[in-house]
């Protein structure tokens, strides 16, 4: 992933959003709740591959199946948390450069984003 990635990406969320029937009714709180959900649909999507992979019941679906949902879900999570961050203003790249390279700090791993 990269800048050019992650500008496209708000540019279209920017562009959808205009589009988007009641999205003149979508504020803060929406964005926060919309993404938690995603966030807990990805932790879902990962127990049920986890389930296959470790022979445990309650899967109606194949792995390949799992998988699938798992990659739609983060992708979602990406998309929603680009929504919140607009919200606030944040550059994505920054946030996360930023907060990966005060952890290796915290942590003394000298591995730093540039």
């Amino acid at each position: 992933m990269n800048d050019k990635f992650l500008n496209q990406l708000r540019e279209k969320n920017n562009e959808r959003q205009s589009l988007w029937a009641g999205a003149e009714n979508v504020d803060i709180l929406f964005r926060a709740v919309e993404f938690a959900g995603e966030a807990g649909e990805v932790a879902n999507a990962v127990k049920k591959v986890y389930r296959a992979q470790n022979g445990i019941i309650g899967n109606n679906k194949d792995i390949s199946d799992l998988m699938k949902n798992l990659i739609e879900e983060i992708g979602d999570v990406l998309i929603t948390i680009d929504l919140l961050a607009n919200e606030f203003d944040i550059d994505l790249e920054d946030a996360v450069k930023s907060k990966f390279n005060k952890t290796s700090n915290k942590v003394g791993i000298p591995v730093f984003m540039e």
